[in-house]
């Protein structure tokens, strides 16, 4: 799975995740937990990155809960924009002539 489909298919979970209600101003760490085991290793990975830029730190559960939905979420669609850019930039450059 490519970082792309990773943190996509995490972002996806978490916006319409069973747990978190669409309307649902913040996290309940209980719906948060199941809703990260649920996730493959890649998937909480990305989000991971996508939310803090490293691959180690505080377990991801806290971070969320710190952050805030709100602003997770806004990360991880600044990630998937970041990465969708320099996949089109990619393609762009290497397109034969």
């Amino acid at each position: 799975m490519t970082p792309t489909n990773c943190c996509h298919a995490g972002s996806q979970y978490m916006e319409y995740a069973p747990g978190p209600k669409q309307n649902q101003l913040e996290w309940i760490r209980e719906d948060l937990s199941a809703m990260l085991r649920a996730m493959t290793k890649d998937q909480r990975m990305a989000i991971r990155v996508a939310l803090t830029g490293k691959t180690v730190g505080l377990p991801l559960e806290d971070v969320m809960l710190i952050l805030g939905r709100a602003s997770c979420l806004r990360r991880i669609d600044r990630a998937l924009q970041l990465v969708n850019d320099a996949n089109n930039d990619f393609i762009l450059t290497n397109l034969p002539l």
